[in-house]
C-alpha cells in the first residue's frame, strides 16, 4: 500500500487520480483549497483518504500538508503536484503581475 499527496484534488485530473488511487486501495491525502469538494471520497474512504487544505502560495500551508501527511500514514511514496490554474490570454497580451504570478505558481510552487 502506497501513500499518495496529491494537489489539486478538486477536479479534473487530480480528481481522476485520487480515485483510481483510493480504488485501488491505497492512502492519499487530497488537497484543494476547499475541502468540502473532497468530502465525498473522505467519507467513501475513511481509512484511506484526508483532505487537507492547501495554497499552494503559501508555504506555511505546503509544510502543513507534509506535515499532516507524515503524522497520519507516514512516508510520502508519490507525489502527484497537479495544483495549478490557466490564464485566458496569450502571455503577450497578459500584464506582467499576472504572468509572473502563473508562474510562480505553476513552475515554482509559491
Amino acid at each position: 500500500m502506497k501513500t499518495w499527496l496529491i494537489t489539486g484534488s478538486s477536479s479534473g485530473i487530480g480528481r481522476g487520480i485520487e480515485k483510481a488511487v483510493l480504488e485501488n486501495g491505497d492512502r492519499a491525502v487530497i488537497t484543494a483549497r476547499n475541502t468540502d469538494k473532497l468530502q465525498d471520497l473522505v467519507d467513501m474512504y475513511p481509512k484511506q483518504a484526508v483532505a487537507v487544505s492547501l495554497e499552494m502560495t503559501d508555504l506555511k500551508s505546503i509544510k502543513n500538508v507534509v506535515k499532516v501527511t507524515q503524522e497520519k500514514f507516514g512516508e510520502i511514496d508519490v507525489l502527484v503536484n497537479n495544483a495549478g490554474k490557466g490564464m485566458r490570454s496569450s502571455i503577450e497580451e497578459g500584464r506582467d503581475q499576472d504572468v509572473l504570478d502563473l508562474f510562480e505558481l505553476n513552475f515554482l510552487g509559491q
